[in-house]
C-alpha cells in the first residue's frame, strides 16, 4: 500500500496550478507546463489576447492545447483510489468517546459527531447537518471562495501583463529621450567644432600672412647686412693695412664710400602681429551669441492681446506686461474677452511645433501661467484644469506653488523663481514649466492637443500683488 506521504505527493503532481484541483482534461503548453483545458482557456481569455503561461509567463506562439492522456489516466486512477479509501474510511471512522459512527456535523462547533454526542449537554441548542448535506454545503462555500480567489488571480495576471507593458513603454520612452538628447547635443557639438575649425583656419591664414611679410623683411635685412659687411671689411683693411701716404691719398674716396653707406636706408623689424581681439577676446560670449541664432526653440517674442484682457487689467504700452488696476474700465464685453476672471492671452497662438517663452514673476504673491485652448471657456467662473482646456501652474499666498490638475498637485520648489519658463511641444503632447533662472524643472503636463493653443496669464487681484507679470524678450 502507498503511504499517505506518497499519495499526497502524487496528488500535488496531479493538481492544476490554476484551480488547485485535480486535472480535468489536462493539456500541455509549449513550455511543458500542464493545466486543465477549461482553466487555461478561461485564463487566456478571448481570441486576440496574449497567450502567456500563468506559471513561467512565456508567450505561447499559438493557442494549440495538446491533451496529456497519461496525466488524465493517472488522475482517473487516483480518483478511484480516493473513492475506495473514502468508502472504507466512512465505515471505520467512529466517535472516539462513544464508539459510534460519526453521522452528523455540528455547525456550531464545526466538527463531526455521533448520535450520542448530539444528545450531549455540550451540544444542546446546536444545529446539526447530515454528513453528505454538510459536505455539499461547505464544498459549495469553499468553491465560492475559490472562485473569488481565482478572479483575483486573473486580475493579478492582468496586472502582471499591464506592468510588463509599462516596463516596455518605459524602455521605449527612455530610448526615444536618449536619442533626443544625443541629437540636440550633437547639433551644439557640431556647431562648436565647426566654429573652432573656422577660427583655427583663420588664425592659420593670418599667421601665414604675417610670417610671409616678416620673412621677406628678414631676407632684405640679411641682404643689406651682407653687402654692408663686405664693404666694411674692405674699408677696415685699407685703413689698417695701408701706409699713411696711400691712406691719405685715398682719403677722399674712402670718405665718399662711408657717406654712401650712411645714406642707405636703415632696415627695421616688422612687428605686425596677430589680431588678438579676434582670437582672445570674450570668445565664449561671442560664440554663445552666434550660437543663439541656431538654437531651437528660442524664447518667443510674445505680446499680450488687449482684446482678451479682462476689464480691470492694465497692459503696458509695448503689450509685454500686465497687472490688475483698482477699477474696471468701460470696455466692450466681446466674445474673446475674459469676464470676470482677471486673465489675458497672448496675441500669438500655436497649432504645431516647439516653442518657449519666459515670464517675470518676481515680487508677486499670486499668479497663474500656462496655455489655454482657443475654444476654452472665458466667461463666468473658470476652473483651470486640462479637461476644460487649461494647462497651468500657479503661485498662492507668496510661497505656495501648484499645478492646476484635478485635484491640484502641490509643487515643492527649492527656490522662489524670479522668472518662469514655459515650453510647448505640440506634436509631442508636452507642456513643461521651469525656474528660468536655473532651468530647474517644475512640472510637466502630457496630453493630446487639438486646435490652437494660446499662452495664458492671470496676474490676480491683491493689494500686495501689484507687480506686473512681464514677458521677457531676449535681446542680443
Amino acid at each position: 500500500m502507498a503511504s499517505s506521504l506518497e499519495v499526497q505527493s502524487l496528488v500535488e503532481e496531479l493538481t492544476c496550478p490554476i484551480c488547485l484541483s485535480l486535472f480535468t482534461e489536462p493539456v500541455r503548453l509549449q513550455c511543458e507546463h500542464h493545466f486543465c483545458r477549461g482553466c487555461i482557456s478561461q485564463c487566456w481569455g478571448p481570441e486576440g489576447s496574449e497567450p502567456l503561461c500563468p506559471q513561467c509567463r512565456i508567450l505561447c506562439s499559438d493557442r494549440v492545447l495538446k491533451p496529456n492522456r497519461v496525466l488524465a489516466n493517472l488522475v482517473d486512477k487516483l480518483q478511484r483510489l480516493g473513492e475506495q479509501e473514502e468508502l472504507k474510511a466512512s465505515g471505520e471512522i467512529q466517535c472516539p468517546e462513544h464508539q459510534e459512527h460519526l453521522k452528523l456535523f455540528c455547525r456550531d462547533d464545526r466538527e463531526l459527531v455521533c448520535l450520542v454526542c448530539r444528545d450531549d449537554p455540550g451540544h444542546s441548542q446546536h444545529s446539526f447537518l447530515p454528513l453528505k448535506q454538510a459536505a455539499s454545503l461547505y464544498k459549495n462555500e469553499f468553491n465560492e471562495l475559490l472562485a473569488v480567489e481565482e478572479r483575483k488571480q486573473r486580475k493579478r495576471s492582468l496586472l502582471i501583463t499591464q506592468q510588463q507593458e509599462k516596463i516596455a513603454e518605459l524602455e521605449e520612452t527612455s530610448g526615444e529621450l536618449l536619442h533626443h538628447l544625443s541629437s540636440e547635443f550633437s547639433k551644439m557639438h557640431q556647431f562648436l567644432v565647426e566654429k573652432e575649425q573656422r577660427l583655427s583656419d583663420e588664425l592659420e591664414r593670418e599667421k601665414e600672412q604675417c610670417l610671409q611679410t616678416m620673412e621677406e623683411n628678414l631676407t632684405a635685412i640679411e641682404t643689406v647686412w651682407s653687402v654692408t659687411e663686405h664693404d666694411l671689411s674692405q674699408l677696415r683693411a685699407r685703413i689698417t693695412q695701408q701706409a699713411d701716404c696711400l691712406f691719405l691719398k685715398e682719403f677722399k674716396g674712402l670718405r665718399k664710400r662711408f657717406q654712401e653707406m650712411g645714406q642707405k636706408t636703415e632696415a627695421s623689424v616688422v612687428s605686425k602681429g596677430l589680431e588678438l581681439g579676434i582670437f582672445k577676446g570674450p570668445l565664449q560670449y561671442t560664440v554663445w551669441k552666434e550660437m543663439f541664432q541656431i538654437l531651437s526653440p528660442v524664447p518667443a517674442p510674445l505680446t499680450l492681446d488687449p482684446g482678451t484682457a479682462q476689464a480691470r487689467l492694465l497692459l503696458s504700452e509695448d503689450l509685454t506686461a500686465v497687472h490688475a488696476g483698482a477699477e474696471r474700465r468701460n470696455l466692450p464685453n466681446n466674445r474673446e474677452r475674459f469676464e470676470p476672471c482677471t486673465c489675458v492671452l497672448s496675441s500669438q497662438g500655436f497649432s504645431s511645433g516647439r516653442h518657449y517663452w519666459e515670464v517675470a514673476v518676481a515680487n508677486k504673491t499670486d499668479w497663474d501661467l500656462g496655455l489655454a485652448r482657443e475654444n476654452a471657456q472665458r466667461k463666468g467662473q473658470i476652473t483651470l484644469m486640462p479637461s476644460v482646456g487649461y494647462w497651468t501652474i500657479c503661485q498662492r499666498r507668496e510661497h505656495t506653488y501648484g499645478a492646476l490638475t484635478a485635484p491640484s498637485t502641490l509643487l515643492k520648489l527649492g527656490a522662489k523663481p524670479k522668472k518662469v519658463g514655459v515650453y510647448l511641444d505640440y506634436e509631442g503632447g508636452q507642456i513643461s514649466f521651469y525656474n528660468a533662472d536655473s532651468m530647474t524643472h517644475l512640472y510637466t503636463f502630457t496630453d493630446t492637443f487639438n486646435g490652437k493653443l494660446f499662452p495664458f496669464f492671470n496676474p490676480w487681484l491683491n493689494t500686495r500683488n501689484s507687480e506686473p507679470l512681464k514677458l521677457c524678450h531676449v535681446k542680443l
